[in-house]
């Protein structure tokens, strides 16, 4: 049985069209491109205060990326985090913009140098507490001595405002009315002998005379 010419033109564009239709449609070697990794928060520092409106926000992130911040969905702050060998780099963003008291939900995206866009990071949740509803978590710090260094040298204390030379004449003073104190007890304890009563002047103690 024979067939025609024509069959066989036809068939091999039939099966021509088919590999072209599979190569476009599924490529052999096409791989999905892996997203851009997202930041990740770590923590929202208050710095101290419970009604700080400015937090912080601490997390990591890709090297080189530039990190936004948003804070109730509204873009608050952002940086560029510096490079480390490991990729991975730390960020803390301060907030543009105060917030009001009250739950705040915090999240972050990056940004590569190349311009692609990362997604969502994790949601943080925090609280701004009322500004005197509750007291604040600042301890008192203890008076330390504090050193003058743009008038001084060494290690000589100053107090804040007291220049070098004012400290030494106070010192010197000091130093003097120690002495007058220590003279003035020494001579009350041990006094020189002068006239009695009567005006006279005692005589000298007697020596004993060697025997001749």
């Amino acid at each position: 049985m024979r067939h025609s010419p024509v069959l066989y033109v036809v068939t091999t564009l039939a099966f021509i069209s088919a590999l072209f239709f599979m190569g476009t449609v599924y490529p052999a070697h096409a791989v999905a491109p892996l997203p851009y990794p997202a930041p990740t928060i770590v923590s929202v520092d208050m710095q101290g205060k419970v009604n700080n409106p400015k937090p912080l926000i601490i997390g990591v992130a890709k090297s080189n990326a530039k990190v936004i911040v948003y804070v109730d969905g509204i873009r608050n702050g952002s940086m560029t985090t510096p490079y480390h060998p490991s990729g991975t780099s730390r960020f803390v963003i301060p907030l543009y913009r105060s917030v009001k008291p009250g739950a705040h939900r915090v999240r972050a995206k990056a940004i590569s140098p190349e311009g692609k866009e990362s997604g969502y990071s994790n949601d943080v949740t925090f609280t701004i507490a009322t500004r005197g509803s509750v007291k604040e978590d600042i301890q008192p710090t203890p008076l330390s001595p504090v050193s003058n260094t743009g008038t001084s040298t060494g290690s000589f204390p100053e107090l804040p405002g007291v220049s070098r030379r004012v400290a030494m004449y106070i010192g010197a003073g000091l130093l003097v009315l120690i002495l007058i104190i220590f003279f003035y007890w020494l001579f009350s304890q041990n006094p020189p002998e002068g006239p009695d009563e009567k005006g006279t002047i005692p005589p000298p103690p007697s020596v004993d005379k060697a025997p001749s």
